[in-house]
């Protein structure tokens, strides 16, 4: 008989009778093997146990070796052969194939290997954000012996809430000898710390004194900071030498 599978179960004969003798044990086995092929192809067709459709997903990227109607749409896209993948994606991906995009928040410290990442590879100011500010004004001088602001050593930097370190350094001298001279660095108006001193030992522009400090504010705020450099002096005319004078402020980020 022409077999109907895959379209439909052949449904063999299984009562199959035979009464010659020297053939009597034939009826048997041709019954059982019709009982094991309808079985079978029953469990192979849609509804079957054993149906593909029932245990195989259409993204699976295992090879089927099932045979299946040629043409069958269902499995197009099963194994080596068909179109590309569709529909949404999950996972360490987001978004729709055939195009999806890594999730936000996919990609952590476990997922890089050590040592890969380089600066070409982080947004300016990513994990540091520097400013600085340098002299533009020659010879500005005080003769105020308390603070007060020392010419173009200003900078804001908006903060995410990491540590502020602070450079300062100014070339100094005295109208008079053997006075000393103070600088410091303030934050958002605050009491000036880091206070240093240097002294003059003769008057005059010939006679120059470098003071420098470096300062960290631990975790300020995340907001609009701003950093100056003041100064004052214990007596006579207080001069920064030409443009010799600069106020770095980095921020760390966390």
């Amino acid at each position: 008989m022409a077999s109907t599978f895959p379209g439909s179960a052949d449904n063999i004969a299984n009562n199959v009778t035979n009464s010659t003798p020297e053939l009597d044990t034939h009826p048997n086995l041709h019954n059982k093997l019709a009982d094991a092929v309808n079985a079978v192809e029953t469990a192979l067709l849609p509804g079957g146990s054993m149906n593909l459709a029932a245990h195989v997903a259409a993204a699976d990227p295992h090879s089927v070796y099932l045979t299946q109607t040629e043409g069958d749409a269902r499995y197009a896209a099963i194994g080596g052969g068909g179109g590309a993948p569709s529909g949404p994606a999950g996972g360490v991906l987001s978004g729709t194939y055939p195009n999806p995009g890594l999730a936000t928040g996919s990609v952590t410290s476990t997922a890089i290997a050590d040592g890969t990442i380089v600066s070409t590879d982080l947004a300016v100011d990513s994990v540091t954000q520097r400013r600085f500010a340098a002299g533009l004004t020659y010879n500005p001088s005080t003769t105020s012996t308390t603070y007060v602001d020392l010419l173009e050593l200003s900078i804001s930097l908006t903060t995410t809430g990491g540590d502020l370190l602070v450079w300062t350094s100014v070339s100094l001298y005295n109208s008079l000898a053997s006075q000393f001279m103070y600088i410091a660095v303030s934050l958002d108006g605050a009491a000036e710390v880091a206070e240093t001193v240097v002294v003059t030992t003769a008057a005059g522009g010939g006679n120059i004194a470098v003071a420098s400090l470096c300062w960290a504010f631990p975790t300020p705020s995340a907001a609009t900071h701003t950093i100056k450099t003041r100064w004052h002096t214990g007596g006579g005319t207080m001069t920064s030498n030409g443009i010799s004078r600069f106020l770095m402020v980095m921020e760390t980020k966390r």
